[in-house]
């Protein structure tokens, strides 16, 4: 049962793994034996320690491993995107250590959660206003609840057909956010800081003036995306700091707090939400922390998978080894982004020529649903046997990001996160992207999403799923051997044991 760990970074073998790589050539290009090969591609919220240690489990024998008999060859590629680590250092930093976001959030959520309740005492006791207090919010931040704002979901979903926060307008968001925004005490504070800052830094002839923290306007300031800085620092008609000109940061902050608020309640109307909480946390964090929280690290990982298939990558050098005999049987497993790497390993072998039949076996897929239909489209034909295993809404919605305890930084799974604040068409965010492994596109109608080259994908990925039966598998369901899977987390499916019988049967 040969086992090989190949470890790459940005799509190249490292030097330690040359020699295994070329031992496995030898291998695959040896005649006389049949050959069955599985290559195996971890998630993006794996560091290489932990994606080392699953490679090493799954390779074993026992209950949360996959016994693979001996005539298998196994591959398991270890690549290093820094994702994990970015994600979970710098947004619990955020949320803990960042006091913009943290007075942002609480005004915003206050305000609409105000337009959810109007009224109503869901799950605040009787006699409750529709407000929530700062001693509310407050107390369900810190309360370690995964889903510290579900009474705003409930009210959400117990809506009439016509909700009341249908009729606000961005002229009311302006007057009412807008005025509470411009006197909110901690934000005050926060933006007197910044202001002193950027007066040091562009030697502001009024600097003088200012009176706050100039160290901790540093912190603040230098946590904000780019384009915020760019902003608050570009010269004003007088050659001032842009943000000192117009009264401080605090002008600039009220225009960026009600652009989100118009989003947020925008993303509920079209029913594009994903949770009252999680929408308002993505379009802070796109307004004003995009690149510190990770966008543009996912966008250099999804790069990374194409990378792998360029000249020098790794991924060329393995379809190479693996074109030796078209009898081959292959098995691709893909957890999380892996199977963005696995589409791309799909079609860079169908541009080589390869028409060997291909088994896909995804877990929790990231890949978006657009790039996975442009495969279908080119190589289909080359895909012997399809199987997907994803959780039910319910469970991603509730699956928290960073693990149990850290519901107050972003309350559902890591498909919700990048369906809502990574994905890209060119230079434009694009909201709620469909994802391949998320239930919400594949169990309910299609009619919301609005953009024809999505939902023309989204209809030709449902009809390939469609096709053939249990091609998705739900976890929580026992339908059958082969068929399992019973992991409530994202990154849950490769130490569930039922998951791993599943993928093991492929194997028998």
């Amino acid at each position: 049962m040969p086992i090989t760990v190949l470890r790459t970074k940005n799509g190249i073998l490292d030097e330690q793994d040359v020699t295994s790589l070329e031992d496995l050539r030898q291998r695959l290009t040896a005649s006389g034996k049949s050959r069955k090969v599985m290559l195996y591609l971890h998630g993006g919220l794996v560091d290489q320690s932990s994606a080392e240690t699953v490679a090493a489990r799954l390779s074993s024998n026992g209950e949360l491993a996959l016994n693979a008999p001996e005539d298998w060859e196994q591959i398991y590629i270890v690549w290093r995107t820094g994702f994990s680590e970015t994600l979970r250092t710098n947004w619990t930093d955020l949320l803990d250590n960042d006091r913009l976001y943290k007075a942002l959030f609480k005004r915003l959520i206050a305000y609409v959660g105000e337009k959810i309740l109007a009224g109503e005492s869901i799950g605040r006791g009787a006699g409750a206003g529709s407000q929530l207090t700062d001693r509310e919010i407050k107390k369900a931040i810190t309360s370690g609840s995964d889903a510290p704002f579900r009474q705003l979901d409930d009210a959400l979903a117990a809506s009439s057909a016509r909700p009341p926060f249908q009729d606000v307008s961005d002229r009311d968001i302006e007057a009412e956010l807008g005025a509470t925004l411009e006197k909110d005490r901690d934000l005050g504070i926060v933006t007197s800081d910044i202001n002193t800052y950027i007066a040091e830094k562009t030697n502001d002839r009024s600097r003088a003036a200012f009176t706050g923290d100039d160290k901790a306007g540093k912190r603040e300031f230098d946590r904000v995306s780019d384009s915020v800085k760019a902003d608050w620092e570009a010269a004003g008609p007088s050659g001032r700091a842009q943000a000192l000109e117009r009264g401080g940061a605090i002008f600039s902050l009220v225009i960026h707090g009600v652009k989100i608020a118009s989003r947020v309640f925008q993303r509920l109307r079209a029913g594009r939400d994903h949770g009252v909480h999680a929408t308002i946390a993505e379009e802070i964090a796109a307004e004003l922390y995009g690149d510190l929280i990770g966008s543009s690290v996912w966008e250099m990982m999804t790069n990374d998978a194409v990378e792998h298939f360029s000249k020098s990558g790794l991924g060329g050098k393995l379809l190479e080894a693996l074109s030796s005999d078209p009898s081959t049987s292959l098995l691709v497993v893909g957890h999380s982004a892996g199977s963005i790497w696995a589409t791309e390993f799909v079609e860079a072998g169908h541009r080589a020529g390869h028409t060997s039949p291909v088994s896909l076996l995804f877990l929790a897929p990231a890949v978006r649903v657009k790039r996975f239909a442009s495969m279908l489209d080119k190589c289909q034909n080359r895909i012997d046997k399809f199987q997907m295993f994803v959780m039910e809404d319910e469970l991603e919605r509730a699956d928290v990001l960073l693990g149990s305890g850290y519901g107050y930084v972003y309350p559902s799974s890591l498909l919700y996160l990048v369906s809502g604040l990574f994905e890209h068409d060119g230079s434009s965010r694009l909201v709620d992207a469909p994802l391949l492994g998320m239930s919400r596109f594949l169990s309910q109608s299609i009619e919301w999403v609005t953009e024809p080259d999505e939902a023309a994908s989204l209809a030709k990925v449902r009809e390939f799923l469609a096709a053939k039966p249990d091609r998705v598998i739900r976890s929580e369901t026992t339908p059958g051997s082969g068929l399992q899977s019973r992991s409530r987390t994202h990154g849950g499916f490769d130490d569930d044991a039922d998951t791993i019988a599943s993928i093991a049967s492929y194997m028998l």
